[in-house]
């Protein structure tokens, strides 16, 4: 009686609705009692194919009372539907295309994709060629060759996510923070400790002597996502690497989301996660060790000197929305890590804690993962809202010198 009832439910619910994205979460719940109905109530069939890129796809035929709805599989990326025939209505529903990382051909530089799901390495250009008197107040440029590159450069990296340059041997702190001002104006650094004369450009150092469980980096995340306004772009440059491991992941969450179902996206989509630094505190003060001159050892040094105003307003964190579309490509991504995610906003922590794994462990696959080895001088791009990363802490013994600087896109 109890099981009819909700089948009820669902079907009126199947009336009342024409789309998931009109229903929000408890209804797309619902979804699953209505295809229980409809299997056993209306003649619904289902006929798989082949696809030659997922393997994933059917055409499906259903009766739903002379109305059109939109019919979803959790195997499936994406539905169409719009044709009346007397009272049948016929939802075709198809593949999404598979990730294209390949190179376009650029005037003034060459690319080299680093894997099928994202990354790119950049090579022809030297990046000490732009200075501070590139663009003037009223942001034109005074070389037109220095534009032309730059355009090239920010194109390559909304398309790979990632890009990586060699060989910078005559990049400095001062031709770093030329550069990476070029993407817009630096962002607020939730992890501050400056360079003499380089304001924005910030030390990531681990000390061959530090031997600690938790390094700057290390677990999947985005930068600082507890900010009201976090960082778009972060651009990260070696001066000492170690001889092995301190690797960079990476993961595209732009193909993760693209490849959930179309159920899994409707669900997520109106959702609001809370991104909060309060894990991250109590780990540091337990884990990073006491050298106040790395940015977790400033964090753990909080449990003995108090917690300021900047770190307190981190823990209470921020929401942002779950799915994110970025204001360039237009491409909708996930925007949930490992590290600063705190749960989903209206949810109970079981509740989330389900979803928030699922799309960690989605995300993270490999196949949608690149894997950086470091190179003394060089210099690497990515946007935040694109994808997450983490450092690899398995070099102890040995010294990783790093330089920062993040931006928010204008």
């Amino acid at each position: 009686m109890h099981t009819s009832r909700n089948l009820l439910h669902a079907q009126k619910a199947c009336t009342r609705y024409r789309s998931v994205s009109e229903v929000g979460l408890p209804e797309a719940v619902l979804r699953h009692s209505q295809r229980n109905y409809a299997t056993h109530n209306r003649n619904v069939q289902i006929q798989n194919r082949e696809h030659p890129a997922l393997q994933q796809s059917a055409n499906i035929s259903h009766t739903m009372n002379g109305k059109a709805k939109q019919l979803l599989c959790p195997k499936v990326r994406s539905v169409s539907f719009i044709q009346y025939r007397g009272n049948q209505t016929q939802a075709s529903v198809t593949t999404t295309p598979v990730f294209d990382n390949s190179a376009l051909k650029y005037e003034h530089m060459h690319t080299l994709p680093f894997s099928s799901a994202m990354g790119a390495e950049v090579t022809g250009v030297d990046l000490s060629m732009f200075s501070d008197s590139d663009i003037d107040s009223s942001c034109t440029w005074s070389d037109s060759h220095k534009h032309d590159v730059f355009q090239e450069i920010r194109q390559a990296l909304f398309r790979h996510k990632m890009l990586f340059f060699r060989n910078q041997v005559n990049l400095t702190h001062v031709h770093h923070q030329h550069f990476a001002s070029l993407f817009g104006p630096f962002a607020k650094d939730a992890y501050p400790s400056t360079i003499h004369g380089c304001e924005h450009v910030k030390p990531v150092i681990k000390e061959a002597h530090t031997h600690v469980r938790m390094v700057f980096g290390s677990g999947w995340h985005t930068d600082s996502p507890f900010l009201a306004g976090p960082p778009h772009i972060t651009t990260l440059r070696s001066v000492c690497v170690p001889p092995y491991g301190g690797d960079t992941i990476f993961a595209n969450t732009s193909l993760a989301y693209s490849t959930l179902s179309e159920t899994m996206q409707c669900v997520i989509e109106p959702l609001m996660v809370r991104m909060s630094l309060k894990d991250v505190l109590a780990q540091a003060q337990v884990d990073a060790g006491d050298d106040e001159t790395t940015p977790l050892g400033r964090l753990a040094a909080t449990k003995y000197k108090g917690v300021s105003a900047d770190v307190l307003q981190g823990v209470r964190g921020t929401l942002h929305r779950l799915v994110g579309v970025h204001p360039v490509t237009w491409e909708k991504a996930l925007f949930v890590d490992g590290t600063y995610t705190a749960g989903i906003d209206g949810m109970s922590d079981l509740e989330s804690r389900a979803i928030v794994v699922f799309l960690l462990q989605h995300i993270t696959q490999p196949a949608y993962t690149c894997r950086l080895r470091w190179e003394k001088d060089m210099l690497v791009i990515w946007d935040n809202r694109l994808c997450i990363h983490q450092a690899m802490n398995d070099y102890d013994g040995h010294r990783r010198e790093l330089y920062r600087t993040t931006n928010r896109c204008v």
